[in-house]
């Protein structure tokens, strides 16, 4: 949007113009919300992926090492 208030700056644009930007700020503080959520979940997801490969390659070793057919 170009204007500072395309709906018009009659009583009825002016009306929607303030329910409309309520909305729009409030959708905009509730999708950056959602976003710090998802961003914190990802990071989470990330730690348990790191932390779930690594004890697999553990694992992996211990066999290994205890494997009578490797020796």
């Amino acid at each position: 949007m170009t204007s500072e208030s395309p709906w018009g700056a009659d009583e009825p644009g002016t009306v929607f113009g303030m329910a409309y930007t309520a909305l729009l700020g409030h959708a905009l503080e509730t999708f950056g919300s959602h976003l710090e959520l998802l961003v914190a979940a990802a990071e989470k997801l990330a730690v348990w992926a790191e932390q779930s490969s690594t004890t697999e390659q553990v694992n992996a070793e211990l066999v290994a090492r205890h494997d009578p057919s490797t020796v």
